[in-house]
């Protein structure tokens, strides 16, 4: 008598224990492997097939004496199943520990199982393969099980040897083994770039161009949204456009808008000898009146819950401190496709990301509220030397009741230090112009028709909080000169249609992003490839003279990444990650609505620290990447023309999936049925 339950819950440990040891095939490339290596970036890009199918083979070899096809393939479909299943079970836990967050990178290379904003929340679930592929192969394998073992016949569905099978056991074989050894060459033959694809009679993008574009963007001054000079740059851009590639059409949205006026930090302003400290303000926090607040402040350490509750700030201001995050290059390149530094330049490179302060302070600031402060004082820690204090930050455009302002580090140690002796009153001023839907934001776009109605949008945004030349006056100067160069054809002469767009409403929480997308998710939208954004082409300064790492965020279409790592080596844009879109960094991009709506995007960025300061000068631009990066650009986007739409949509679960399915199981099954048999015994049974 069989005993089924023991026999399949033995089955499901053995798989289970071997699909973990898959999954740490990856973890291993990526600490000890070459992450600069293409082959080794194709091998991760492409690793989503080689589990299941190594899976359903070595279920072949185990239950090949099942009593029935049926049975066997539903033995095998449950190990396969077991792939997705632990899959499922460690991106779920992604968040607990950093281990498993490491360990469910193959589910996080295919697209993983949460979408989540930068700040932390879930946009959506992105998990349909995996749960596709529990359902298909673990549930489906236990009702072909089930069934098998229903009909009662060991003889069912199984050649006896008194016929000639074994030319059909040595076909199937042999089309199995061809097939396994012509996979890896095919994927290298369909993923390797051509480069070079330029037309000669065309004007190619030149360092000269691109840096010119940035410099006439840069010299708009602070493109703050729904100020006068942002309004002057959107107004000469449309004019650019209309003069290079027509026709341009302008989109607004409202927001509310918030400016600050003046901003100050007393210390003891009723005393004897009141002094001034340098602060910043925190953009969209509470406005005071134009003589501020006096009350005592009060320091809450981190603003932890605990903090909170060893201190009463009713009717007080609190002193934070808020701790740089660090984001190193040897931590990123764990959850990449490809890290590409082959002279270890970005190598140890580690620094505060630009808005890892602020992430802090988007858990602090509601138990501000809560706790009665009137107001609030941040400690930016470790935050660098780079010139007058000018952190513009946070840009969510939500207007907020309690005022804040920003001090260096050291001036919050003597801060902390005069507590100690006693209370110590303060002064804060943040006054500040309010209009509840008073600001206005444009979109601008060009469309430029092609032999396909499919599309690629190539974007940045060209709001900023200061001149700002990394921030995007960078992102904006390349896009122009991609737009140019694509004008230079008839619509003949493009092989997709190319939308070129730069949005106005980053610096307050992008609501012209999410406008663009509610208007065109029928039209535009609707017919796109990917959306490639293209924002801060930037420097390491004040850390090292090299360039500051960058990362490319991919919707999860693998043969899309490994063109692009292809074209990546090709032409040496060193401090390069490429990563899928469902890291622990989210997407933090002007993409990232596009991505959290669940839309296909390619997005450049990099995270130097000085990003939201007076410091991103014109300086901060590496000019000797443009003219690289441009390049790239052009060669990425002719050689994904060469391909179907189709081709560049599918997700590698779902390829995993059609070839378990439709490819290796009729092989399997046909090996099963006519294989020349000897009584054996199966493993696990």
């Amino acid at each position: 008598m069989v005993n089924h339950p023991r026999r399949l819950l033995l089955q499901l440990l053995a798989f289970l224990l071997i699909s973990l040891f898959l999954s740490l095939i990856p973890v291993l490339l990526a600490i000890f492997g070459n992450t600069s290596s293409y082959a080794q970036a194709l091998f991760n890009i492409w690793y989503g097939i080689l589990p299941p199918v190594a899976l359903l083979l070595l279920a072949y070899l185990l239950y090949r004496n099942e009593v029935n096809w049926l049975v066997f393939l539903g033995r095998a479909w449950m190990g396969v199943g077991t792939w997705f299943l632990i899959q499922l079970v460690l991106e779920s836990l992604t968040t607990v520990s950093p281990l498993l967050s490491l360990l469910s990178l193959p589910a996080k290379f295919a697209g993983g199982l949460m979408v989540r904003h930068p700040v932390g929340y879930v946009a959506y679930f992105s998990g349909w393969g995996l749960l596709a592929g529990i359902i298909v192969f673990l549930l489906g394998g236990l009702a072909l099980y089930t069934f098998g073992y229903l009909l009662k016949s060991e003889n069912y569905g199984r050649m006896t040897n008194k016929g000639n099978t074994r030319p059909a056991f040595i076909v199937s074989t042999v089309i199995l083994v061809v097939l396994l050894v012509a996979i890896p060459p095919s994927i290298y033959a369909i993923s390797k770039p051509t480069t070079g694809n330029f037309i000669k009679v065309a004007d190619m993008p030149s360092e000269d161009e691109i840096y010119g574009n940035i410099k006439d963007i840069y010299d708009f001054g602070p493109r703050r949204p729904g100020s006068t000079s942002y309004q002057d740059a959107a107004a000469e851009l449309t004019v650019w456009l209309k003069s290079s590639a027509p026709p341009v059409t302008t989109e607004s949205t409202t927001f509310d808008y918030w400016e600050e006026k003046k901003w100050q930090l007393l210390l003891e302003p009723n005393g004897d000898n009141p002094t001034e400290m340098e602060c910043y303000f925190w953009p969209y926090s509470g406005k005071t009146s134009s003589e501020g607040i006096t009350a005592q402040l009060v320091y809450l350490g981190e603003g932890t819950e605990a903090d909170f509750q060893t201190a009463d700030v009713t009717g007080k201001v609190a002193l934070i401190s808020l701790p740089p995050i660090n984001i190193g290059w040897n931590e990123l390149k764990l959850f990449s496709y490809m890290a590409y530094d082959p002279d270890g330049l970005a190598a140890d490179n580690s620094h505060p990301y630009p808005i890892g302060w602020i992430l802090h302070l988007f858990h602090i600031y509601p138990r501000l509220e809560q706790a009665g402060a009137i107001g609030a004082v941040y400690i930016l820690e470790d935050y660098p030397n780079i010139g007058p204090l000018s952190y513009y930050a946070p840009y969510d455009g939500q207007i907020r009741s309690v005022p804040g302002l920003y001090i260096r580090e050291e001036d919050g140690e003597l801060l902390k230090k005069r507590l100690q002796e006693g209370p110590l009153e303060i002064n804060l001023v943040l006054d500040a112009n309010i209009s509840r839907g008073g600001g206005e934001a444009v979109n601008i776009y060009s469309i430029l028709p092609g032999k396909s109605t499919s599309n690629f949008i190539i974007s940045s945004h060209f709001d900023s909080p200061w001149p700002s030349g990394v921030e995007d006056s960078s992102g904006v100067g390349m896009v122009m000169a991609l737009a140019r160069y694509y004008a230079q054809f008839t619509p003949e002469g493009r092989q997709r249609t190319m939308v070129f767009l730069l949005t106005g409403s980053h610096f307050v929480g992008e609501p012209s992003n999410e406008d663009f997308i509610e208007r065109h998710e029928e039209g535009i939208l609707s017919d796109n490839l990917f959306n490639l954004s293209i924002e801060h082409i930037a420097d390491n300064w004040p850390y090292s003279n090299y360039v500051e790492a960058r990362g490319v965020f991919f919707k999860e279409n693998p043969l899309a990444i490994s063109l692009y790592a292809g074209l990546l080596q090709h032409y040496r844009l060193y401090g390069t990650l490429l990563f899928p879109t469902v890291t622990p960094l989210g997407v933090p991009t002007d993409a990232g609505p596009l991505s959290r709506e669940g839309f296909p995007v390619v997005s450049y960025i990099s995270g130097p620290v000085y990003l939201f300061d007076a410091a991103d000068t014109l300086e901060r631009v590496p000019r000797d990447q443009l003219a690289p990066l441009a390049n790239l650009y052009i060669d990425f986007i002719e050689n994904m023309n060469r391909y179907p739409d189709f081709m560049l949509r599918f997700n590698i679960n779902t390829l995993a999936r059609l070839l378990t399915v439709f490819v290796f199981s009729p092989l399997i099954v046909i090996g099963f049925i006519s294989r020349p048999r000897k009584e054996e015994n199966d493993f696990f049974s």
